[in-house]
């Protein structure tokens, strides 16, 4: 589908699909399209160009957060990158209320709106040069 749900195609299944993949998309008759979002239990992929919007944002979800070296508190902030040969970028980590239950969860905010955020991969921190924390993408 494209960012205003139309149908553009079939694909073997959403599972396969990475937000922000360029690659094996498979969708003739225009310019180059990213997978922008995915609805794996519904087995589809949402696909755009690489100025939309809908590629871009400047918060995500985090589970699982290590320190690597002495505890630090939230809220923190620092730089960190959520794909390998990316510059580090300025966010700030803050323990949050879970929408919709008295738990809470890990929210980073980016100054500047990240394109292709992917949940299951890993944002990374750092304090300079030094590595200080990972967390897996969750939302």
């Amino acid at each position: 589908m494209d960012t205003s749900g139309k149908k553009l195609g079939e694909h073997p299944g959403a599972w396969f699909y990475t937000v922000g993949q360029r690659r094996d998309i498979r969708i003739g008759g225009g310019g180059a399209l990213f997978v922008v979002a995915k609805d794996v239990a519904n087995n589809r992929i949402v696909v755009g160009t690489a100025e939309e919007r809908e590629l871009f944002s400047n918060r995500l979800v985090l589970s699982d957060w290590k320190w690597l070296r002495g505890d630090r508190s939230f809220p923190w902030s620092g730089e960190a990158k959520i794909r390998y040969r990316q510059t580090d970028q300025k966010v700030r980590v803050s323990s949050v209320p879970k929408e919709g239950s008295d738990s809470e969860v890990l929210e980073a905010v980016f100054e500047t709106p990240q394109r292709a955020v992917a949940p299951g991969q890993f944002l990374v921190a750092y304090e300079g040069d030094e590595l200080v924390g990972s967390a897996v993408i969750s939302q």
